[in-house]
């Protein structure tokens, strides 16, 4: 089972986000959407007064995609496994039924024993990101989610930031 750990949200918005039906409870600037999210008006998005961010880590490892040669059965039990741990945390967070407000960054770090190259890690990543950008329901090239990628050295993980981003106007 993945450990979720919760970092840089109040507690009254963190339990304001996991209110289970009611959705006038939100603070002003967030929207509790439906599943597939339909393009939404600015006033709908994060007010720039609210800052947020939600850390998920998951007990699942990320390889090398292009580099590997397995079989196509291999990659796609290994894709099940790591959306399985991250429904796991999104699950144990109390976030299921409620998707975060846009726009975003989401930070995919990677914890592992070697370094991979910057085109490697996005490629690792590819399997996490889809299922990610299906919850949060937007195509996973929409302009209103960052994807960005890092990586240490030590024990295999992953760790998934979800945060708000700010619009520049």
């Amino acid at each position: 089972m993945p450990t979720v750990r919760r970092s840089d949200v109040p507690p009254d918005v963190w339990a304001k986000l996991t209110a289970a039906a009611d959705h006038a409870c939100l603070p002003p600037g967030i929207v509790a959407t439906p599943r597939k999210r339909k393009r939404t008006s600015a006033s709908a998005r994060t007010s720039s007064a609210t800052r947020w961010s939600i850390r998920l880590e998951l007990a699942c490892r990320v390889v090398s995609e292009a580099n590997r040669r397995d079989h196509w059965t291999i990659q796609r039990r290994r894709a099940e496994l790591q959306a399985n741990a991250l429904h796991a945390a999104i699950a144990g967070a109390g976030l299921t039924d409620h998707t975060p407000p846009l726009p975003v960054v989401v930070t995919f770090t990677r914890t592992g024993r070697q370094q991979l190259d910057d085109d490697n890690l996005a490629r690792a990543f590819k399997s996490l990101r889809d299922r990610l950008a299906e919850w949060i329901g937007v195509d996973d090239a929409d302009p209103l989610v960052s994807w960005r990628s890092d990586q240490h050295t030590g024990e295999p993980g992953v760790t998934v930031t979800v945060a708000s981003r700010h619009r520049l106007e």
